[in-house]
């Protein structure tokens, strides 16, 4: 599953082409997963699905926040909820 999904981002890349490997990573991590965990092949789905999984990975990545919890994060809307 792994060999597989790795050949089918691959596949994609054109020679002599950069591409950037963290988000190439996280592409054939998320079809391994869908795959994996939910029986799901969202390759067709990557289009759609893939701002709205980088804005999530924004959110919960680990940044300042780990050490200042009540940093400002621009484009983060928080209420007094999130603090808990």
């Amino acid at each position: 599953m792994m060999i597989e999904q790795t050949d089918r981002v691959s596949s994609t890349w054109k020679e002599d082409e950069t591409v950037d490997m963290l988000v190439e990573a996280r592409k054939i991590a998320l079809l391994i997963i869908m795959q994996a965990l939910f029986s799901k092949d969202v390759w067709t789905d990557l289009p759609r699905i893939w701002d709205p999984i980088l804005k999530a990975i924004r959110y919960i990545a680990p940044g300042a926040w780990i050490v200042w919890r009540r940093i400002p994060r621009p484009r983060i809307q928080e209420t007094s909820e999130d603090f808990g």
